[in-house]
């Protein structure tokens, strides 16, 4: 799946927002040296791991993890500045942290995670509902039509979207960001108005944003099948 350079960049800015709060817990670690103990240390390098997978996720909290490990290591286990371990128990209260970092960041991951997909779903099922009520009642194709450009316009912020229903002659073209010309290259995305009557027509969907991902894919279809079904009635 090719990714667009916003979303790449996107992606690294959580890794690189994760490894900026491991670099700012050593600093202040490193200001209150004189102050603290080691365990207590530890403790303020736990931070920026459940800010980290809080915030951006497993993967920036497991990159969290590894650098509050290997930081901790470092600067403030002797011999300094190195990542040798002369001390057993320090090589094991370097393994217990790392577990318990990794493990910290696992959860909050994962509960994230599960946090995103409940409300996609929830705005997923708002959207077929307002696409639903909407289309309740019409038997005009071309309104029909013009309302399943609208709602795919909103829910999928597209630039603009055409939509052919079989019996209207000209198809429905709807301006999502006010440019009054069609784009001269081909549509994005291309989905049937097909339901388990058939296939009522087409959609053409241009978007410059980013890629469709597999999620906004089906969603499209099944806003297609909503349109094909009340194009049928």
């Amino acid at each position: 799946m090719k990714i667009s350079p916003l979303t790449l960049w996107r992606i690294l800015d959580h890794y690189l927002f994760a490894a900026l709060t491991v670099a700012l817990a050593t600093g202040v670690a490193e200001v209150f040296r004189g102050s603290l103990s080691i365990q207590v240390i530890a403790l303020v390098y736990l931070l920026p791991v459940v800010l980290s997978a809080r915030l951006w996720g497993l993967g920036p909290g497991i990159l969290a993890a590894l650098g509050a490990f290997l930081s901790l290591n470092y600067f403030f286990l002797p011999p300094y500045f190195t990542f040798t371990v002369n001390q057993p128990q320090d090589l094991i209260a370097l393994i217990v942290f790392l577990v318990i970092a990794v493990v910290i960041s696992q959860l909050l991951g994962q509960d994230q995670q599960s946090l995103a997909s409940s409300l996609a779903r929830e705005r997923e099922a708002t959207r077929l509902y307002e696409l639903s009520a909407a289309l309740t009642g019409l038997l005009d194709e071309d309104a029909i039509a013009q309302i399943l450009a609208e709602k795919i316009c909103e829910t999928f912020l597209a630039d603009r979207v055409e939509v052919l229903m079989n019996e209207v002659p000209q198809a429905v073209s709807h301006a999502c960001t006010g440019e009054a010309q069609p784009p001269a290259r081909k549509p994005d995305l291309a989905a049937a108005l097909a339901s388990a009557r058939g296939q009522a027509g087409k959609v053409h969907i241009w978007r410059k944003k980013a890629p469709f991902a597999e999620a906004e894919k089906r969603l499209l279809s099944t806003f297609t099948s909503q349109g094909a079904l009340a194009g049928a009635e």
